[in-house]
């Protein structure tokens, strides 16, 4: 009886195994071809997302000239309020080093003229004219700035010689506002010329190039 058991069993287990493999079989081969196009479907997707990404890139670069002129335009004949411009340090005697301010109003064209003084020990106090002002106006912009946005636009991009122009700066708060902002850091104002107003880095740039007061004080700044 047993024998006749174990042979009903072993038949079938192989009618069991002729059914159920192709199953398995044609389950595997349906989970691969869906994986297959779940991966095509995400390559397709990062495909269109990488020509995407490229498209947008080459808009960007193919407008960066126009933005770059639009940038300059904007800082070279946008109406600024002061301007100031910073000489050099010199030895002022014994240990001690000065350098000459000078701010500029542009309405009204009035330039002020200061002196900044601190001892050999602090060479920090040099470079406090700029961050006292960057920190004034976060939109102010450097002559250096200026002269090179000037030149994108074939401005000219005249200034004094002798100015440190990473240290000078076109700045849009009120010139009150400045002054106070250099007294802070010790600057103490020597004296006021009149001038001629102006209303853009494009006039001002002529202002330095013809400004005999402002060109002979900077030279004066320069020989102590």
């Amino acid at each position: 009886m047993s024998f006749i058991a174990q042979r009903i069993g072993a038949h079938l287990s192989r009618d069991w195994l002729r059914f159920v493999a192709p199953v398995f079989a044609i389950g595997a081969l349906i989970w691969i071809l869906s994986s297959s196009s779940a991966s095509d479907s995400r390559l397709l997707a990062l495909e269109e997302r990488v020509d995407g990404l490229n498209f947008r890139v080459s808009r960007i670069a193919a407008a960066l000239p126009e933005l770059r002129e639009r940038v300059a335009y904007e800082a070279v004949f946008s109406p600024f309020s002061v301007a100031v411009l910073t000489l050099p340090p010199v030895a002022s005697g014994g240990d001690r080093m000065s350098e000459t301010i000078f701010l500029v109003e542009a309405s009204s064209g009035d330039i002020a003229q200061y002196r900044l003084s601190w001892t050999r020990d602090d060479p920090g106090v040099a470079l406090a004219v700029a961050g006292a002002l960057r920190t004034l106006d976060p939109r102010a912009i450097s002559v250096a700035e200026e002269e090179r946005l000037a030149r994108t636009l074939r401005e000219p991009a005249a200034h004094l010689p002798a100015i440190d122009r990473d240290q000078s700066f076109v700045l849009y708060q009120p010139a009150a506002a400045v002054s106070q902002q250099l007294q802070k850091i010790g600057a103490k104002k020597e004296r006021v010329q009149a001038g001629s107003p102006v209303l853009n880095w494009a006039q001002f740039a002529r202002v330095l190039e013809t400004s005999t007061w402002l060109r002979s004080q900077a030279s004066e700044g320069q020989s102590e």
